[in-house]
């Protein structure tokens, strides 16, 4: 395959450059047919594959675009639930704190209970000393 200078232009400048290519190019070197149509070949499948991707690129310019516009109008909404999310989670950690404190009293209060009913079922408070 024949190597040649690469070219990124499109449209009209590309054709008007590729034809200059081809006329220096032609009186340089003399091109077989061949290497012409081979060179044809490869101009149409540039232009063809630029295309592409130009077809592409303002293809995702359009859809970033379209996420913008949709973000900004989502925005405000967006702001608003993580307000109201922020406000929940705030009522929800005092919520649970006052949990735990009841907890902590709750457990103070059975092991209290447990305490006195230790007490008064053994009929002393003081243990009985062991006889050795």
């Amino acid at each position: 395959m024949l190597e040649y200078p690469v070219f990124v232009l499109v449209g009209r400048d590309f054709r008007v450059c590729f034809a200059c290519f081809m006329q220096i190019g032609g009186l340089r070197c003399s091109y077989s047919v061949g290497e012409k149509s081979q060179l044809l070949e490869l101009e149409r499948a540039y232009k063809a594959n630029f295309v592409s991707f130009m077809v592409t690129q303002q293809a995702l310019s359009d859809q970033v675009d379209d996420l913008g516009q949709i973000y900004d109008r989502i925005r405000r909404a967006i702001a608003k639930i993580m307000s109201v999310a922020d406000a929940q989670a705030q009522v929800m950690e005092i919520r649970a704190e006052k949990n735990r404190q009841k907890l902590v009293w709750l457990i103070g209060l059975a092991t209290l209970l447990a305490g006195l009913f230790r007490v008064l079922s053994s009929g002393s408070a003081l243990p009985k000393p062991s006889r050795a």
